[in-house]
C-alpha cells in the first residue's frame, strides 16, 4: 500500500492499519500476536490479512514477526509548525523514529541532550526516497513541547 491508498481509505482502515503495524512492532518484542492485538484494541485476524508480508507462521501455526518488513507506516515528527507524518516505508525507518522520540522526551524530563546530539544530521527515508531531517535543536523542541505537540495522545493521534 502507498502513502496515497492510504489516504484515500476510510479512516476506520488507516486506524485498523495503524494499530496492524504496532501490533507487529509490539510482537519483535517476543510478545504473542493474541497478546499485542489486545494491547491495540484489535483482534489477530485483521493483524494476519493486512500484515501477512510482515509474518512467519511456525510449524504450530503460531505467528511471529519477521525480524523487518516493508509495511507502510505513518508516523509523526516534529517540524516547524507542529508534527508532520512522515510515511515510511520500512520498519527500520520507523525504528529509528522511535528512538528519536525516546530521545526527545529523555531531553524534556532531564534536561539530558547528549541523546539528541547523537541524533544530529540523521534523517529517515520517506516511501517516496526523500530524507526527513530530524530536528535535535532542543530549544525548539523545547517551545513546541510548550505547546503540548508532544503528548502521547498528539504523538499516536492522527492528522486532523
Amino acid at each position: 500500500m502507498t502513502y496515497k491508498e492510504y489516504l484515500a481509505k476510510p479512516r476506520s482502515f488507516q486506524d485498523q492499519w495503524d494499530r496492524m503495524t504496532q501490533v507487529i512492532t509490539r510482537m519483535r518484542d517476543g510478545i504473542s500476536l493474541q497478546q499485542a492485538a489486545r494491547e491495540f484494541n484489535t483482534s489477530p485476524e485483521p493483524v494476519i490479512r493486512l500484515g501477512r508480508p510482515a509474518l512467519r507462521r511456525l510449524s504450530n501455526g503460531r505467528y511471529v514477526a519477521k525480524p523487518t518488513d516493508q509495511l507502510l507506516r505513518v508516523l509523526p515528527i516534529p517540524g516547524q509548525r507542529g508534527l508532520q507524518w512522515i510515511p515510511v516505508r520500512d520498519s527500520r525507518e520507523a525504528g529509528v523514529i522511535g528512538k528519536y522520540w525516546d530521545a526527545i522526551q529523555k531531553a524534556l524530563r532531564k534536561g539530558d541532550t547528549s541523546v539528541l546530539h547523537k541524533l544530529r544530521r540523521k534523517y529517515v527515508i520517506t516511501e517516496t526516497g526523500e530524507r526527513a531531517p530530524l530536528s535535535t535543536d532542543f530549544k525548539e523542541l523545547k517551545r513546541l513541547a510548550s505547546f503540548g505537540i508532544f503528548r502521547f495522545e498528539s504523538i499516536y493521534g492522527r492528522r486532523a
